[in-house]
């Protein structure tokens, strides 16, 4: 036999429906309470790591710029270093040819009491000699002054790439910070 719908049996029914959608609510209660406390949590962890970043990026740039520095200094010290070797050299060259150049005088007065024409000629082929050599000299102290152009050129280039690479690096960790709080926030 059919049991039939009381007014008891329906409200028997209502008070379960309630009891249970009431258990429910306490069940959605308790979730939301622990999901805003889990976000709070993440929100505290990521505001952490988000401090960590900035001060390890600035960290790093800063050690970037003591180093750039420091290799600045370097290369400016080898400049100068170099710069007094080739005045040293540039000396002791200009020495030498004034130290053959006279020797050179000395024997042409010796021999000039009984050959002058001939030293005339003689003293002709030196003096091209000579002035091939200065000319020689000077192309050579200009290839030298050409170097050293060059040289202050690729340093300022190299100081110009070491500061990019320098804001490239800083750029990356950036963007690999905010690339690793995306992903922690999703």
């Amino acid at each position: 036999m059919r049991e039939s719908w009381t007014d008891d049996r329906l409200d028997e029914l209502s008070d379960r429906m309630d009891r249970r959608f009431d258990h429910v609510d306490g069940e959605f209660k308790a979730v939301r309470a622990e999901m805003r406390t889990t976000a709070a949590e993440l929100r505290g962890e990521i505001k952490g790591q988000g401090d960590d970043l900035r001060r390890e990026v600035k960290e790093q740039g800063t050690e970037l710029r003591r180093e750039v520095t420091e290799q600045g200094d370097e290369l400016r010290g080898e400049i100068k270093v170099q710069g007094a070797e080739l005045r040293r050299e540039m000396k002791e060259q200009s020495a030498e040819l004034r130290r053959e150049m006279t020797g050179q005088g000395a024997g042409l007065r010796r021999e000039m009491a009984g050959m002058e024409a001939r030293l005339r000629t003689h003293s002709s082929e030196l003096h091209a000699q000579t002035t091939e050599t200065i000319s020689g000299v000077r192309e050579e102290i200009g290839r030298l002054h050409n170097d050293q152009l060059q040289l202050h050129a690729e340093m300022h280039a190299l100081h110009r790439t070491m500061a990019r690479i320098g804001w490239v690096g800083m750029i990356a960790l950036l963007a690999a910070s905010i690339g690793v709080l995306a992903s922690a926030l999703y």
